[in-house]
């Protein structure tokens, strides 16, 4: 039997630098893999460092000819970005392989991914700080309360290289929305709220769901990233 792909391996299928072998096919720990890779790149196209990028980029005057062709480069630099987690086959901390800033929500039992729960269900908040050295996280509820999900008060808000869980929860009744705020520099926590709670009421205001608000960029911020968890009634 052929060996399984690597990460580096699934990245290029997921980038489409190469066709997937027929190995997967046949190979259930392959085509795992894929999907989740493929499942982290949707994820990074989508991130708020892609469209900051982007409009940076855009707003620099890029000529539409040179934007065309530059697609192919900011294709493999997208796929270099992807947020790949490796399990280790045995316990511990989930090591970064590479990507974004991310955050998402473990099984307690399992450390899966979990995007819909029950209330009691026990989580763990995980993050990937892309390299920033500190991160704040805030929940926003269908109603529009914001509150501060990590740190807790008195806790230090660093968060390391390593993909590994921050806190454990219970989950409560009703869907929330996540928003991770990472940076180098500590980020006043009065701040963020302020400033996701303005853009949770603009969001109301116009219309749209609190879970849909977009903060200004804060001052120090270098990236953020957002996670949308669905809870079953009990």
């Amino acid at each position: 039997m052929a060996d399984h792909l690597s990460w580096l391996d699934i990245d290029e299928v997921v980038a489409g630098d190469r066709p997937a072998p027929p190995h997967v096919a046949d190979c259930s720990t392959c085509r795992d893999r894929l999907a989740q890779a493929t499942a982290a790149r949707k994820d990074a196209l989508a991130s708020f460092a892609f469209h900051r990028v982007r409009r940076q980029l855009e707003s620099r005057g890029a000529r539409p000819s040179r934007w065309a062709a530059a697609w192919p480069v900011l294709g493999a630099a997208l796929a270099a970005a992807l947020v790949i987690f490796l399990r280790a086959p045995t316990a511990g901390p989930v090591d970064l392989l590479k990507g974004a800033a991310s955050v998402r929500l473990l099984d307690a039992a399992t450390e899966q991914p979990v995007v819909r729960a029950h209330p009691g269900d026990k989580v763990l908040l995980a993050v990937s700080s892309a390299g920033h050295a500190k991160a704040r996280i805030f929940t926003v509820d269908a109603r529009g309360t914001v509150a501060s999900l990590w740190p807790k008060p008195g806790q230090a808000c660093d968060v390391g290289p390593a993909v590994a869980p921050l806190a454990s929860f219970a989950v409560t009744p009703g869907d929330v929305e996540l928003f991770a705020f990472f940076s180098e520099a500590e980020l006043d926590e009065a701040a963020v709220h302020d400033a996701l709670s303005a853009a949770v009421a603009q969001a109301l205001a116009g219309g749209q769901r609190a879970f849909d608000a977009r903060p200004r960029t804060l001052v120090g911020e270098a990236a953020r990233a957002q996670r949308h968890l669905g809870v079953d009634p009990p």
